[in-house]
């Protein structure tokens, strides 16, 4: 996938009217719609990974757990962005290369608009809400006012692989890299990864959030929105910086 249109607004103007596809209420929290029966949750975090000697981290665990685990150790869920640059830093054969993992950048499904890019997922303040929406096989579902609060800033995916070579021009890219857009290119690049391809969701009838996975070499580097109740997609920490 690539990028359509960045922003989502113009001026402070909605580019487009969403009241229609909403049937939650305006005020009040995200919903996970009709509860199924609820599966056996997975285990606990046991080991905390270290890479290449640095403060970045990387636990096996849902997603709640594995936030509530490193905020007890003073560890915190890090971005797409930070994991480039450790994974630049040490090269292509490094630790943090090779394992994919969740990070704290989420994918906005909006109906009838398209998929949106964030990079501070709301689900990182409703972590045990919309792990428990995917324990119980549900999207976690957005309020009015959180659609619009996830949608400032976003930027619009679309359905392009994105060349390796363009990471410093490509839209989705630099919103999700920033500086170190290109050299991450490159260094996929070593890997002759020649795009980068991103395997998400469809949009539904109501707005949902998924949280990223940002893939590793073991996955080709690909970005994936795989649910968050299962451990052993990992996710990424890093210590906290007071």
């Amino acid at each position: 996938m690539g990028v359509d249109k960045p922003p989502y607004t113009k001026g402070g103007t909605k580019m487009f009217d969403y009241s229609s596809i909403l049937t939650n209420p305006t005020s009040g929290d995200a919903i996970c719609g009709v509860d199924d029966e609820i599966y056996e949750s997975y285990k606990d975090p046991t080991n905390l990974l270290k890479f290449e000697r640095t403060d970045m981290v990387y636990v096996d665990a849902a997603f709640d757990k594995a936030k509530e685990y490193f905020e007890s150790r003073g560890y915190e869920i890090t971005s797409a962005q930070e994991v480039a640059k450790l994974r630049i830093k040490h090269g292509k054969d490094a630790r943090s290369s090779r394992f994919g993992g969740r990070t704290k950048d989420g994918f906005l499904y909006v109906p009838q608009k398209g998929i949106f890019l964030v990079k501070n997922s709301i689900i990182m303040t409703r972590a045990e809400k919309a792990t428990d929406c995917h324990r119980k096989k549900k999207e976690f579902y957005l309020t009015t006012k959180q659609l619009e609060k996830s949608l400032e800033g976003s930027t619009r995916v679309s359905e392009n692989p994105i060349p390796t070579n363009r990471f410093g021009e490509d839209a989705l890219t630099v919103h999700l890299f920033k500086e170190t857009a290109q050299n991450y290119g490159e260094l996929l690049k070593e890997e002759k990864i020649n795009q980068l391809t991103l395997e998400l969701k469809s949009t539904k009838e109501k707005p949902f959030m998924r949280q990223m996975w940002f893939g590793g070499s073991r996955h080709n580097f690909k970005i994936y929105d795989w649910a968050l109740d299962y451990p052993g997609f990992g996710v990424y920490g890093k210590r906290k910086t007071l």
